[in-house]
């Protein structure tokens, strides 16, 4: 291994290419040889990527994050300080995944959404958009679509709204009469998560 300096943010530290994909890596982080770190892909500080874990594009993992499983992070997002990425799970475009918050399964974290503080999305959740989420998601499922009850926003199947602009009326009764008939418990539930 060809041991350099690569400027991670902070000024030149010992680094090198990752074998599997070409990634810069600090020498103070480690990246197994199952994993991949594409080109333009960064870990550093003393983050940890491992078994099949896939970073790449622009994307960063550092602090003393960790990617393992068959997770991946992508785009230009980026899993900090104490944040893990796990299973089949999907971190994409811009999102941020910190503090202490986890992502597994086959939750998908995507756009501009910020995952942190403890929290944990995991399952089938998907947090998009705008979404902030500093705890654990409210899932409700038995209805046409899931729905997924964040900080600021209320997801429904592939739409996503602020809590304050949550209408039943952006879902046709015939289409979701679940969901319709539903919608002021929903409401109640959003409230009181957000307020918890």
């Amino acid at each position: 291994m060809n041991i350099e300096t690569f400027d991670f943010g902070l000024g030149p530290v010992p680094a090198h290419r990752h074998p599997n994909g070409g990634g810069w890596v600090a020498e103070t982080a480690y990246v197994s040889e199952t994993a991949f770190l594409s080109g333009n892909a960064r870990v550093y500080g003393n983050a940890r990527v491992y078994d099949n874990a896939r970073v790449y594009d622009n994307a960063r993992v550092s602090g003393d994050a960790q990617v393992f499983d068959n997770a991946a992070v992508s785009g230009d997002a980026q899993v900090f300080d104490n944040a893990a990425v796990s299973g089949n799970a999907w971190v994409s475009g811009n999102a941020h995944v910190f503090d202490n918050a986890r992502v597994s399964d086959d939750a998908w974290v995507s756009g501009n959404a910020h995952v942190y503080g403890n929290a944990r999305v995991y399952g089938y959740a998907h947090v998009y958009g705008d979404a902030h989420v500093s705890k654990t998601p409210l899932m409700l499922i038995g209805f046409e679509y899931l729905i997924v009850i964040t900080n600021n926003t209320v997801q429904i199947g592939c739409k996503s709204m602020p809590l304050d602009e949550w209408s039943p009326d952006a879902f046709p009764e015939e289409n979701c009469p679940k969901i319709r008939a539903s919608a002021d418990a929903i409401t109640t539930l959003a409230r009181m998560h957000q307020n918890a």
